[in-house]
């Protein structure tokens, strides 16, 4: 059947239904979530990549509000989008890694179209399972090439506006960049080096060493952070067009950090510290910014929220509205994340809690040696070699690799935690108290892996 009239066939459907939405009552707000894969929070030119890099993502953060104390629960994709998708930590999903999401609880779409709104989701859907929630639903495994196309997104996002007409709606986006594809093109691209000129301004992370093939990754990982200012930028644009811009709630996130070490699939700021962008006209100041501590779990009570729907209970999450109309400067006092399964080796499960300034890290099953893709690269190899003349850095591929008990971090003084803390004796009674505050929340969430708290 021919695209269009299927989509015209659908809103005609959806028009009978909604009809009592209709009247001479102001349009509930809309809601888009944006979703990078693998992006870290300091790889958008306004948290300090470069201001050429993402200038559309620049600009919405421009329009809006920066969170710059976001955190995803887990710093893996099927984990962390479950949690966006239900306002529920990863053990209270079933998804702490491959595991089935509970059947009972309620997500995104249902909980939008119970309340009338249009749903869709648009790419990256497989973490969603159940497509038949959604009332538009388009991606999947589509390709190297299709899924990182500008053109795709906008494409969708028209098809999915013309379903939604002039009623309100629910949108994921769910980009493929800059997470590193497998693929035969991908792999041919991965091949194709970088110039000494290309690679002039590429900087690693103060914590990984400046290796000729760190520095040929971060070129490309830029790249693909670019196209996906481009996507961004074209669903963004198609909201302009459709005149729908003014009246719709805008979040961007990433799920978890990028494919580097220390950063995805760890507990560390480069994995679960995540960009936050929100712009909600006419609610949220332009230009603002906030260091308040928030979860990924108050993202769904935010966006329901803010489209005039009563958050549920029996979430973990809570709504961000006062905090993004500025009626309220603090909205936690703690965060908290939790680590289990990743996809190299057996499970070496972790916890974590933040607070306003330190870190504390909790590991268990300390005689599995700590295994991730990363791990299991290029680059990872002459990160390793680089750490022969460098012994502050072969200490921490060590505590890497055969974690300590305990991490503690002074997150203002050192942001990239080079220097573990948990063995000095001036902060033993700051380590005592995070350790108590991680062990009872585990205790109120009856987290499974409490059982294995250990000394």
């Amino acid at each position: 059947m021919d695209r269009s009239l299927l989509v015209g066939l659908w809103a005609a459907c959806l028009a009978a239904g909604l009809a009592a939405c209709g009247g001479g009552e102001p349009r509930p707000a809309s809601v888009v979530l944006l979703v990078a894969d693998d992006l870290g929070r300091g790889d958008l030119g306004v948290l300090g990549l470069g201001p050429d890099v993402t200038p559309r993502l620049d600009r919405l953060a421009a329009e809006g509000l920066v969170a710059h104390r976001a955190y995803t629960p887990s710093a893996l994709c099927r984990p962390s989008r479950a949690s966006l998708m239900t306002g529920c930590y990863p053990h209270n999903t079933g998804r702490s890694w491959y595991g089935e999401m509970r059947e009972d609880l309620e997500q995104w779409p249902d909980r939008f179209r119970r309340a009338r709104f249009v749903t869709g989701v648009i790419g990256k859907t497989a973490v969603e399972e159940k497509r038949e929630r959604w009332d538009f639903s388009e991606g999947g495994r589509i390709g190297y090439e299709k899924g990182r196309s500008p053109e795709y997104y906008s494409g969708l996002t028209a098809d999915f506006l013309d379903l939604a007409a002039d009623r309100p709606f629910a949108l994921v986006v769910d980009f493929f960049d800059p997470h590193c594809p497998s693929d035969r093109v991908a792999l041919q691209r991965l091949q194709q080096r970088a110039t000494e000129e290309q690679l002039r301004d590429v900087r690693p992370p103060p914590n990984l060493p400046s290796t000729g093939v760190l520095r040929q990754e971060l070129y490309r990982y830029r790249e693909d952070v670019r196209r996906l200012d481009r996507s961004v930028g074209a669903v963004l644009d198609e909201l302009e067009r459709r005149g729908r811009a003014a009246d719709t709630l805008v979040m961007f996130v990433s799920d978890n950090g990028a494919d580097l070490p220390f950063a995805k699939a760890t507990l560390y700021e480069a994995g679960i510290n995540m960009p936050l962008l929100v712009r909600w006209p006419g609610r949220v100041a332009p230009g603002s910014a906030t260091q308040a501590l928030v979860s990924f779990v108050d993202l769904l009570p935010t966006a329901l929220e803010a489209a005039g729907l009563t958050p549920p209970g029996g979430i973990d999450g809570r709504s961000l509205v006062g905090l993004l109309e500025g009626r309220v400067a603090a909205h936690r006092d703690l965060v908290f994340g939790e680590q289990d399964e990743s996809r190299e080796g057996e499970a070496a499960p972790s916890r974590s809690v933040v607070d306003a300034r330190y870190k504390y890290i909790r590991h268990f099953r300390l005689d599995t040696p700590f295994e991730v893709a990363s791990m299991r690269t290029r680059t990872w190899e002459s990160v390793v070699r680089a750490a022969a003349d460098d012994p502050a850095l072969a200490a921490r591929i060590d505590r890497l690799r055969n974690r300590p008990r305990e991490e503690l971090f002074d997150l203002e003084a050192d942001p990239w935690e080079l220097v573990d803390l948990s063995a000095d004796a001036a902060h033993r009674a700051l380590l005592e108290r995070l350790r108590a505050q991680l062990r009872d929340w585990m205790e109120r969430e009856d987290d499974p892996l409490l059982a294995e708290w250990g000394s």
